[in-house]
């Protein structure tokens, strides 16, 4: 129970750290395309975000801060389906708090929301939205669930597991804010998402299942392929470790064929060496008690 409670902890933290750092730095700074400033801001302040993340609790829970990543973990075995559950609950409650949080400064203290939305996603004005969030989402959350897989891999340990995340998730920011505003992340779109709709403001829900299941798809693909990836590898250190055992067996049926060699020789040279004595003194023996017969 102890362990459940810190790492539903732990993914609360990580979410809300994403949302205050991440979205926070959206609405100081503004996320349009004209004003690159505001826009690679954005992208870096995600990436440091994860970057925090990894190094704060990510010993304690991975600190996924992301239902996507979750998922490709679970599927990969690196999670068991309760935990997956209740870091999803975690992650949503946590970018919920952070994103209150984040309304909480702004309109309390009367600052400029350089977003005009409280962070929320939103797509770009094109033909048929909801496929298109569905497509760049998947695509985008595909390329970094598969990142976090590789560089977190235990077979293949890396050492800055958490400089490539921060990085990928950055790069993937700098492509996509222009197209979906770059949830690439399910409970990253429902905190602002849903604590806007609880304050009756925006109709942020409106494209709620492109935003869930564009993640949650992409995330699917890369546990997948990346489990398929891997089994490769598992299978060729089967076989490797079933030469070794098999090259073990030979080593030691090949020892125990010597020893008992060697055993049967020293015993075969030990009658040997007692026939010999038997005849050599026997003959010494015979003849003594000839003579003792020849004298009496």
């Amino acid at each position: 129970m102890k362990k459940i409670i810190k790492e539903f902890c732990a993914e609360f933290i990580a979410a809300f750290m994403l949302i205050v750092i991440g979205c926070g730095t959206a609405m100081a700074t503004g996320a349009a395309v004209e004003e690159s400033c505001g826009y690679v801001c954005v992208a870096l302040a995600f990436g440091l975000a994860i970057f925090a993340i990894a190094y704060s609790v990510g010993n304690i829970s991975g600190g996924h801060a992301n239902p996507a990543v979750s998922l490709g973990v679970l599927i990969n075995g690196g999670i068991t389906p309760i935990q997956f559950v209740y870091y999803v609950v975690a992650q949503v409650l946590g970018a919920m708090a952070g994103s209150a949080v984040l309304v909480g400064i702004y309109d309390g203290f009367s600052c400029d929301d350089m977003t005009f939305s409280y962070a929320t996603n939103a797509p770009a004005d094109v033909m048929n939205p909801s496929l298109f969030i569905i497509i760049v989402e998947c695509v985008a959350t595909f390329i970094f669930v598969m990142t976090v897989l590789g560089a977190t891999s235990k077979k293949h340990p890396h050492g800055e597991a958490g400089l490539a995340i921060a990085g990928c998730l950055a790069g993937i920011h700098l492509v996509t804010i222009s197209l979906t505003g770059a949830a690439i992340n399910p409970a990253r779109f429902l905190g602002p998402a849903l604590t806007t709709s609880l304050m009756g403001v925006g109709d942020a829900m409106t494209y709620a299942p492109a935003y869930i299941f564009g993640p949650l798809l992409g995330g699917l693909l890369a546990g997948v392929i990346y489990r398929l990836l891997e089994s490769d590898d598992e299978k060729a250190e089967k076989k490797e470790e079933e030469k070794e055992e098999k090259t073990d067996e030979v080593k030691i049926g090949t020892v125990e064929e010597i020893e008992k060699d060697s055993e049967e020789e020293k015993e075969s040279d030990g009658e040997m060496t007692k026939s010999l004595f038997e005849s050599e003194f026997g003959e010494e023996k015979s003849e003594e008690a000839e003579e003792e017969k020849t004298e009496e």
